[in-house]
């Protein structure tokens, strides 16, 4: 490859990453974003050196392309961090994102979360259910995090777990899956009509999808 081409597939690496991390924590038009680089990099061999993702996110991503934001890092010089809190221009980083998704059609370190016959792109932002037409996925929806948090953790899932994780207004350091559980409810229900209404599940589907553990909290059926 050349070092032009080298380049571009260190930043639509990152491009990637960072498009998954905003499906997980964004919540409204303005999003922030915490990634701990040196964690991804241990997971992925094919991934760019830290020091070519510094310069990326600082001198690419966010003086030059006014992309990003830097609020925080781990470190007091950014030349040593690996740790960066990002404040995402949503508008500016989709479009740049489209355009490297077009030069790079086959070559994607896809993140897809699987489960039995639905699968959740979390690259893509789309959740397709068997064969039907895959449904694109808003990033600053609560029931589509509750969902990944499911997909993830293949285990009990608590009420208070879930309303800090979501950052839910009833979630409080002292909270009890009681005080939590009415709101955790209600973004359930959220899900199961998105499931049952957008990507055609049955609601026979769901119910043996979503097990409730009454007073504790939901997890996935084995």
């Amino acid at each position: 490859m050349t070092p032009e081409e080298i380049s571009e597939n260190k930043v639509w690496w990152l491009l990637q990453e960072i498009r998954r991390e905003m499906l997980i924590q964004c919540y409204a038009s303005i999003c922030v974003v915490k990634i701990n680089f040196d964690k991804l990099i241990k997971k992925d061999p094919s991934a760019p050196s830290i020091e070519d993702i510094r310069h990326l996110v600082r001198s690419q991503l966010t003086i030059r392309l006014k992309i990003f934001e830097i609020i925080e890092t781990n470190h007091d010089k950014w030349y040593d961090s690996t740790s960066f809190t990002l404040q995402i221009a949503i508008k500016k980083f989709n479009k740049l994102y489209e355009e490297y998704a077009s030069k790079f059609p086959n070559d994607s370190n896809e993140k897809v979360l699987r489960y039995r016959s639905l699968e959740l792109d979390l690259v893509k932002g789309k959740i397709r259910y068997l064969d039907h037409k895959p449904v694109e996925l808003k990033i600053n929806q609560k029931n589509i995090k509750f969902l990944i948090l499911l997909l993830r953790n293949r285990r009990i899932l608590e009420y208070t777990e879930i309303a800090k994780e979501l950052k839910l207004n009833c979630w409080k350091e002292d909270a009890s899956n009681e005080d939590v559980s009415h709101e955790v409810n209600s973004i359930k229900k959220d899900l199961v009509n998105f499931l049952k209404n957008s990507v055609k599940l049955s609601d026979s589907e769901i119910q043996k999808m979503i097990i409730s553990k009454a007073k504790i909290g939901y997890k996935l059926a084995d």
